[in-house]
């Protein structure tokens, strides 16, 4: 290898010993990086890794000095925060269709991210509930390849599973094969979902992504979604909202009266762009745009003697009688 390009590499494996060996609590020095360098087989002057560690940060690395020369340099140039890292991994240890296996391989990547000073401390006060992992690992695989078929506008094919219960244990049936056009995917509750047209319905239906194998694209070209959209263009923030709990339904204007004190609990389900009407200190009132489903009533249920249905008459029926039914079920 000729003198330059030993010199290119050397440049690039100073960094690589910097991040990982160093932050602004632990230094390295020239002799150390000196060290470092000859296990990998590179021979390398002092002299010249003062000219590296000065080339880094001409080109925007920041290489410091640490409280004194002996002390050595340190890196404060990393493309995430400890704080940061911190909530990604948080994120990930408490997403239930990561899985097991993944979620050690994703914390993996983002450890590798920090010194292996930060790395070890911070392992250290990880925890992670296993009864809430899936078991699926063909999800991200899936992920990839809806996204594709989004993208062009070609329709998939997957086996859909259930969980059952055989000879006392818990486990997945048989499965059913569906060939539905997917318009978009959207995280809601911890789980991923899967929005698009099984073709023997005029309407769109949810699949949840972790119930999903041996996905495949098809050659065969996605079905308009505005046969069975009320939009020409699938917006995905906006099915998200209309859909409450991911059950799917007929839009309807729902008028809704709470007291003051369930503003918060309003806001962080439907978001703050939405108009209320306040009147005096006891009670607001709002219409918003949502699909009548399952899901609605079943978020509404817990408080159904506090946030009054006024508008439509179909719901809040559809309320009065699920009520009832719990009541006759307690009764019994």
């Amino acid at each position: 290898m000729d003198e330059k390009n030993n010199s290119r590499i050397q440049i690039l494996k100073v960094l690589e010993i910097l991040h990982k060996y160093s932050d602004c609590e632990h230094c390295i020095n020239a002799s150390q990086i000196e060290e470092k360098l000859l296990e990998l087989g590179i021979k390398a002057e002092r002299r010249s890794i003062y000219k590296d560690i000065a080339a880094l940060n001409s080109c925007g690395y920041e290489i410091n000095r640490g409280s004194s020369k002996k002390d050595g340099y340190y890196c404060d140039s990393r493309e995430f925060e400890l704080p940061e890292i911190r909530l990604l991994i948080d994120a990930v240890e408490g997403t239930p269709f990561i899985t097991r296996k993944k979620t050690q391989q994703l914390k993996k990547h983002l450890l590798s991210l920090l010194s292996v000073y930060q790395a070890e401390s911070f392992s250290s006060e990880l925890y992670m509930d296993d009864r809430s992992k899936f078991k699926n690992e063909e999800i991200y695989y899936n992920v990839d390849r809806i996204n594709e078929a989004i993208k062009n506008k070609k329709k998939i094919k997957f086996v859909y599973y259930h969980k059952v219960i055989k000879e006392g244990k818990l486990c997945n049936d048989d499965g059913r094969e569906f060939i539905v056009s997917p318009y978009g995917l959207f995280w809601l509750d911890d789980r991923y979902y899967l929005a698009g047209n099984y073709a023997k319905y005029d309407s769109i239906a949810n699949y949840r992504i972790d119930r999903m194998k041996r996905v495949e694209i098809l050659d065969e070209e996605c079905r308009n979604v505005s046969e069975v959209y009320s939009k020409e263009e699938f917006d995905t923030a906006e099915y998200v909202r209309l859909n409450v709990e991911a059950f799917s339904g007929e839009s309807e204007q729902v008028k809704l009266k709470f007291p003051p004190y369930l503003l918060d609990l309003i806001t962080d389900k439907f978001g703050e762009d939405i108009d209320f009407v306040k009147k005096g200190n006891t009670s607001i009132t709002t219409t918003l745009e949502l699909n009548i489903s399952d899901g609605l009533i079943n978020w509404l249920l817990p408080y159904a003697d506090k946030i009054e249905i006024l508008s439509p008459e179909k719901l809040k029926s559809e309320l009065i009688e699920r009520l009832n039914k719990i009541n006759d079920f307690l009764n019994n």
